[in-house]
């Protein structure tokens, strides 16, 4: 049976999930787990969730541990002999993890990014008072005579907007940060424009050209 333990978010700051699989996750276990989590916290204090798996399967113990640092989640597993040795290997990958993303954050800050300039054509739609009374006409008229009436929205002037070159990772890393839906950029190494993208699932996706 599986033996699931829950830290409170206000003993630690963020939320901590313990879950065991063929075992009982002891008090001297998840204290283990909290003294591992104090080195990770010295390298970010911006971690939201933790969930460590423990499960045994003969004479393998295997830990899983997902965190939630930011909005960035880092997963890593370990397999050894032993619970505790497969804990330290565990949170040691997870710790050179950290230290990795944490680096690339000040370097994405540093770096004083490549520009282009794009132009964007920008339309302008119909005003609240005029969208009210075009669903007046709806209601009484098809939408073949409405499309002859109303037209459809008419670019009226061009704009420019400066556009970053990025190389996949950065451009990542920058909409992780930013929390935007999607962004578009000229890749650092093809030289061609890409757009990067969040998926429902949560994980992320690049557009580019055939």
């Amino acid at each position: 049976m599986p033996n699931n333990r829950h830290i409170s978010e206000d003993e630690l700051g963020y939320r901590l999930s313990l879950y065991g699989k063929h075992m009982e996750i002891s008090e001297p276990i998840k204290d283990y787990v909290i003294e591992k989590l104090a080195k990770i916290e010295r390298l970010s204090d911006k971690i939201i969730e933790v969930n460590v798996r423990v499960e045994v399967q003969k004479l393998v113990h295997h830990i899983e541990i997902d965190m939630l640092v930011s909005q960035m989640k880092i997963w890593v597993h370990a397999d050894t002999d032993n619970m505790y040795s497969a804990i330290d290997k565990a949170f040691d990958r997870l710790q050179r993890k950290v230290r990795n993303w944490k680096n690339r954050i000040q370097e994405y800050h540093a770096k004083k990014p490549v520009m282009i300039d794009v132009p964007v054509n920008v339309y302008h739609l119909s005003e609240d008072d005029e969208v009210a009374e075009f669903n007046e006409e709806i209601a009484a008229q098809n939408t073949e005579q409405l499309e002859k009436e109303l037209g459809v929205p008419k670019s009226v002037k061009t704009e420019t907007i400066p556009l970053k070159t990025l190389r996949p990772d950065e451009a990542l890393m920058k909409i992780t940060l930013s929390g935007d839906a999607f962004m578009v950029y000229k890749d650092e190494h093809h030289q061609d424009l890409r757009v990067v993208y969040k998926r429902p699932d949560g994980s992320f996706g690049i557009i580019a050209p055939v």
